[in-house]
């Protein structure tokens, strides 16, 4: 579960995170809006990483810890679209694990290994 932060009140989201090996850069993020679709966002792996421990991000996507005393065990995504800002507080611990076993699955530096370049080269040859 994470929290939409907003200016009112935070709303909790179900929230599902992926990860597979053959698109070993991404993270993909479902939230699972409590009245409308789902919404999915995917964020690079190692980004998603660096947001854990200082301010990152470019574009749309925006990570940092939470900042203030007590926050040190949360991480703040900015998320922005044509349709809007969304502010979600994730639980760094819960998050850092999990990351942490996709690098056991995929060991950063090694992405390009596991990447499926068949389709790339079928279509440069066509």
């Amino acid at each position: 579960m994470i929290c939409q932060v907003t200016d009112e009140c935070p709303v909790t989201l179900d929230t599902t995170f992926r990860y597979r090996s053959d698109d070993p850069f991404t993270v993909r993020i479902d939230f699972h809006l409590p009245l409308g679709p789902t919404v999915v966002w995917h964020l690079d792996r190692d980004m998603l990483m660096a947001g854990t421990q200082s301010p990152t991000g470019i574009g749309d996507i925006h990570l940092r810890p939470a900042p203030g005393p007590g926050n040190t065990d949360r991480v703040l995504m900015r998320l922005s679209s044509p349709e809007g800002i969304a502010m979600v507080d994730v639980d760094r611990v819960p998050l850092t694990e999990w990351l942490g076993e996709t690098y056991v699955l995929v060991p950063a530096g090694t992405e390009s290994g596991h990447l499926d370049w068949k389709p790339f080269h079928d279509a440069l040859a066509s």
